[in-house]
């Protein structure tokens, strides 16, 4: 819920990393967004993405189909 709120405060679109610090409370402290992480085939997101059945390809044409979208509601 933290990175997914930081991500959109932000203001980032499609994906990013957001890393973590957790304190001896286990308090969590956000230490960075990153809004382009790697982005190999072997990725965490790209493994990710193919957990469910969406191969790299797929998920390459999956971003760009959503920044083209972004761009014809300008």
């Amino acid at each position: 819920k933290i990175a997914l709120k930081t991500h959109q405060v932000l203001g980032l679109h499609d994906l990013s990393r957001v890393d973590f610090k957790v304190d001896h409370k286990e308090n969590p402290y956000v230490l960075e967004a990153n809004s382009i992480p790697g982005f190999t085939e072997t990725s965490l997101l790209p493994k990710a993405a193919q957990c469910v059945g969406l191969s790299f390809q797929d998920l390459c044409l999956f971003l760009l189909d959503q920044a083209m979208q972004r761009k014809r509601k300008r």
